[in-house]
């Protein structure tokens, strides 16, 4: 009798384990859906199975966020509400990591971060820093308080998709905010895909992918700046510091500084590809910081419109072909010379078959480049289809 006691006890004390299993892999925050309701979605996170799905019902959350393990974090509708938001807590965003390599003396305030992990999933979520109480007034704190982000994947993978980042800004005299932030160090990788969002009102670049082993594919995207309310530089996608990626299909839009240092899109990393994107209203549309002597960088396809330089080649060996770039102030294309490390810089590059309207100069080639190929572009209504030098007059 007693035998069969301890086994009918240790049969319900697996049931229970399975049933408490069972429950954390249909995690709800709000009580818009079937499943285990979170208050918070911190505490659905932490509670949910590795794997799982967390389910955020329509609403505001004023928490910051941290995912250290796989799962699929997903706003979902409640009847005609569909907007789940987080916001900053009532007390501001505070510090909860560093940023890593070059910047690890960089404190951050990620309002959500997933870190050392994989497998990470984020959709249909608005990341709003509104609010942030980060100090206001860059005379009584020049510092800035720590960098605000929206999402930040550091040393982890995983996808963005649907997502709505904005307001990650402060002072206007800061540089500092944001929207998504995709890094990796040297034991770590971080292959990321940046999908179908909206990222703006930004306070310093809208998508940043950083740093060897970090590969980031940007897709279908709308990003804005703050255009002619900014003050000091601001890029709507950065991939840099020897980051690799695709960058395609985005609609890049005021990235814009009264010292021309903005750009729609920055690219420093080796063999990344950027196509059939969309960007204007920058000081530079699309630029190609030098990374190393043999970038092999690939720009085609673009629409790019109303920029100081159309396209700024600061790059070695990489092709810039089949573009349409209209109403550049100086240069449609700007073979550059002029990026001090490593150097030299602009020299074997290819411009070819690009409809170019209305700029001063259509090819800007910098003194002192050489190895470059220019053939086969269209000009309408251009003061020089090519000059020498490094602005036109």
């Amino acid at each position: 009798m007693r035998r069969r006691t301890s086994i009918s006890f240790a049969a319900v004390v697996v049931l229970a384990t399975l049933y408490a299993q069972a429950a954390t892999t249909k995690a709800i925050v709000g009580t818009c859906a079937s499943g285990t309701e979170y208050a918070t979605i911190q505490a659905a996170v932490d509670a949910a199975s590795s794997g799982s799905t967390v389910k955020v019902c329509p609403g505001v959350y004023p928490e910051q966020v941290v995912i250290t393990k796989p799962l699929t974090l997903k706003g979902v509708s409640n009847g005609t509400l569909t907007a789940a938001a987080i916001v900053p807590p009532g007390g501001g965003v505070v510090q909860n990591t560093s940023r890593l390599n070059i910047y690890s003396s960089w404190t951050v305030a990620a309002q959500v971060l997933v870190q050392g992990t994989s497998d990470v999933t984020i959709s249909n979520l608005i990341i709003d820093g509104n609010n942030n109480g980060l100090p206001a007034d860059y005379i009584s704190d020049p510092n800035c308080g720590p960098l605000l982000m929206g999402i930040y994947f550091q040393n982890a993978s995983g996808t963005i998709n649907q997502v709505v980042t904005r307001n990650q800004k402060v002072d206007p005299n800061c540089y500092n905010g944001d929207g998504i932030v995709v890094e990796s160090d040297n034991s770590f990788t971080s292959t990321v895909t940046i999908a179908n969002s909206s990222v703006h009102a930004y306070g310093l670049v809208g998508i940043v992918a950083d740093f060897p082993g970090t590969n980031a594919t940007i897709k279908g995207n709308s990003i804005a700046g703050l255009g002619l309310a900014n003050v000091h530089f601001e890029n709507g996608i950065n991939v840099a510091y020897g980051a690799t990626g695709k960058i395609s299909g985005n609609s890049v839009v005021d990235n814009i500084d009264p010292g021309l240092e903005s750009s729609g899109i920055i690219v420093s990393g080796p063999g990344v590809t950027v196509t059939g994107n969309a960007v204007s209203n920058s000081n530079s549309g699309i630029a190609l910081a030098e990374f190393s002597a043999a970038d092999k960088d690939n720009v085609a396809q673009n629409i790019e419109f109303r920029s100081t330089w159309g396209i700024d080649a600061c790059a070695n060996k990489s092709t810039v072909q089949s573009n349409v770039i209209t109403g550049s102030d100086v240069a449609a294309v700007w073979l550059d010379g002029s990026c001090p490390s490593p150097s030299p810089s602009g020299n074997n590059n290819i411009v070819r078959s690009n409809t170019i309207n209305e700029a001063c100069a259509g090819v800007l080639l910098s003194p002192g480049t050489s190895g470059d190929t220019v053939a086969g572009n269209s000009f309408s209504n251009v003061v020089n289809s090519l000059q020498s030098g490094t602005s036109c007059p």
